[in-house]
């Protein structure tokens, strides 16, 4: 995972979006709706990798917009929520034909942008001309509606472990791991629930002559394609800028490059899920221990999904020290 740049400001500055001279709001560089509903499903405080004695009580900010793109923003993450992403995490759309306008090609625009405009000093130098296009090309779209004339393959993926056939997965097996795999040789394998289901996460995809932009929020990866010369690669569901029509009922990640990348991600966050953790010190542990311990917070995480991800995660630890 990329380590975010430390960006200053002062209160009065230019909006990245409008280039306008305003005062610049905290943006959420992912939408503030995601990091809801993860509490609705049992989180109450949220650590990052790259600083893991800091709490994000609702993710990660930076000043970044004015109250105009800010709206826009805003406008476009209300409809995700209700079109989109809720009914996907309700399984109420799987199974269904849903009709989209041009609100889900902007809102994952305005995402893939807005993340990687604050990476943008991390990007590889021999890609960094190309990515500085496709930003601007994108905020050109997100400002004016100007469709991006080179940067516009525009990809969206849900992602749930049954989606993904497996909820662990091998590097000495194929995709299909069953329960029998991982209880039979725990070690040998890697839980990817959470990754999938509760983890943000950003990079460029590089394989020969094929690069992307990918941004995952949890259930989704969001993708734009930079240069792609294997038609072959799958990443999920082409969104047109002017809206059509998802058949969700066909929709399959296959057995791909993609997957395997995905995967091997998920096994990239375990390792720095370790590294973190091992940084903390045993104030901090204790604090952490005594807060989960609160019956309020024992009582949201019972029976919810983060409780379960959280019991599976220490399973499986204790599985690696046995």
């Amino acid at each position: 995972m990329l380590t975010n740049p430390i960006l200053f400001y002062s209160e009065y500055m230019i909006c990245a979006l409008t280039h306008e001279e305003c005062e610049l709001k905290k943006s959420h560089i992912y939408p503030k709706f995601i990091w809801d509903f993860l509490k609705d499903k049992g989180g109450s405080r949220f650590r990052s990798v790259n600083a893991p004695t800091k709490v994000m009580q609702d993710g990660e900010k930076d000043y970044l917009l004015g109250n105009r793109a800010e709206q826009m923003f805003s406008l476009r993450e209300k409809w995700f929520a209700e079109h989109i992403f809720m009914p996907f995490c309700n399984n109420t759309i799987l199974k269904t034909k849903a009709n989209y306008d041009n609100n889900l090609y902007y809102f994952i625009v305005s995402v893939l942008w807005r993340r990687f405009y604050t990476l943008r000093d991390y990007i590889k130098v021999e890609l960094r001309e190309q990515c500085m296009l496709a930003l601007e090309e994108w905020r050109e779209y997100l400002l004016n509606g100007v469709t991006p004339p080179n940067f516009n393959q525009i990809y969206m993926m849900p992602i749930t472990p049954e989606l993904f056939f497996s909820p662990y997965f091998s590097f000495n097996k194929d995709f299909y791991v069953t329960i029998e795999d991982y209880k039979n040789n725990r070690t040998d394998f890697y839980p990817v629930t959470s990754y999938l289901l509760t983890d943000f996460d950003s990079e460029i995809y590089c394989a020969p002559n094929n690069y992307a932009f990918f941004c995952k929020i949890p259930r989704f990866f969001f993708w734009a394609v930079i240069e792609r010369n294997d038609t072959e690669l799958n990443f999920g569901i082409h969104v047109k800028p002017k809206g059509g029509t998802i058949d969700f009922k066909r929709y399959n990640i296959g057995n791909g490059e993609i997957k395997r990348f995905i995967f091997k991600r998920s096994y990239d966050a375990e390792q720095l899920y370790r590294e973190a953790a091992s940084k903390l010190s045993d104030k901090t542990i204790d604090k952490m221990l005594e807060h989960m311990k609160r019956k309020e917070n024992i009582e949201h995480l019972k029976n919810s999904e983060m409780g379960e991800l959280l019991f599976e995660r220490v399973e499986y630890q204790s599985q690696l020290t046995d």
